[in-house]
């Protein structure tokens, strides 16, 4: 039976992968848990005792067995590419687990898939998605899809809705990891308080609020305080991406804010001359614009272009004169964020590990 070695480095990465070790659990799967909170704290937690005990120089760590297989949920970041690495040059079948739903493909989604084709990303063999819908964005970004399996969204496995006191007060707002596009969302979130008087705003993972927000303004700072709100609030406004999958889970109105924060922009051309081009032009290989542009591709922005448009349509879009009181009951496609809905996707990721 292979062993396998999980690995999350933040508390998101470790709400991605819980529910794909409790499986591990149940079946008496040999498996070794390392995980890093948002605190700063490191835990781990295995059901092997010590036996051939295998040290990581990586991160100077001794596990009880020799890993035949890797699973992160983040693979760009430290320090899981270096244990990538690593594990790799053990003969470790290495996984990943795909954090983000890919709902939107853009130029950024296309030139982050030509970085996923260096080492160490490279070195992945096998992805896990969410969805058909999200597969087929990454496709058109470029992707590799015989590098991947769709299981559905493990994080959201043993979540129960019925545990939140619903309620039909109040607007909440998730933001974006777009620096440029964080000015926008304050702009928002001050055209909110004269709309609502009770505002709710889960900054992205990513983010530091530095600007100074209106009292009326209530922060979400944990990851553990999203459901009961979510559960308790009537309205969520956020770009089309896996935080809008709460609206799904809970029946919520979904807004979508893409238009109003200028998402549009990353499927313009122009928007990437400049610091855009110097920051991804040695990450991509470039050393011209036209070479940029040409792996870029003009007929896969068309592509996108349209993906985008059709996305798009299927919810409404936030303006300046849009009346919150006279929204209908609207929520995004739950296909688009999990293709099986059963709450089984940890099932299906250990059922593959089991059978490699």
């Amino acid at each position: 039976m292979n062993k396998v070695l999980l690995v999350a480095s933040n508390t998101r990465s470790y709400l991605d992968l819980k529910n794909i070790v409790l499986e591990f659990k149940i079946r008496n799967h040999p498996y070794f848990f390392l995980y890093t909170l948002d605190s700063g704290e490191t835990f781990y937690d295995s059901n092997i005792k010590d036996e051939h005990r295998c040290t990581l120089q990586s991160v100077r760590l001794t596990l009880p067995f020799k890993p035949d297989v890797l699973i992160v949920a983040r693979e760009s970041w430290e320090p899981e590419t270096s244990i990538i690495r690593e594990c790799k040059q053990l003969g470790c079948i290495v996984s990943c687990v795909e954090n983000t739903s890919w709902l939107v493909g853009t130029i950024k989604s296309r030139l982050e898939m030509i970085s996923r084709k260096r080492y160490p990303t490279n070195c992945i063999d096998i992805f896990f998605e969410n969805s058909e819908w999200s597969l087929k964005t990454k496709t058109m970004c470029g992707w590799y899809d015989f590098k991947s399996v769709i299981v559905g969204n493990p994080k959201y496995d043993s979540f129960n809705p019925t545990k939140y006191p619903t309620g039909n007060d109040g607007v909440l707002v998730f933001g974006t990891h777009e620096k440029e596009s964080q000015s926008k969302v304050y702009d928002l979130l001050e055209e909110l308080t004269s709309k609502t008087n009770l505002i709710y705003y889960k900054p992205h993972p990513e983010e530091r609020v530095t600007h100074q927000l209106s009292p009326k303004i209530n922060i979400i700072s944990t990851q553990e305080e999203i459901p009961p709100i979510v559960a308790k609030t009537e309205i969520h406004l956020a770009n089309i991406s896996v935080s809008s999958y709460w609206s799904v889970l809970l029946n919520k109105k979904f807004i979508s804010i893409d238009e109003y924060i200028g998402r549009n922009l990353d499927l313009d051309l122009e928007f990437f001359k400049g610091k855009e081009y110097d920051f991804w032009a040695p990450i991509i290989g470039c050393n011209s614009w036209e070479e940029f542009v040409n792996k870029v591709g003009l007929d896969r922005i068309s592509l996108l272009h349209s993906q985008y448009e059709e996305l798009k349509s299927k919810c409404i879009q936030y303006n300046n004169t849009l009346d919150l009181n006279k929204i209908n009951k609207h929520t995004l496609d739950s296909n688009l964020f999990d293709q099986f809905g059963d709450s089984k996707a940890s099932e299906r990721i250990v059922n593959y590990i089991e059978q490699l």
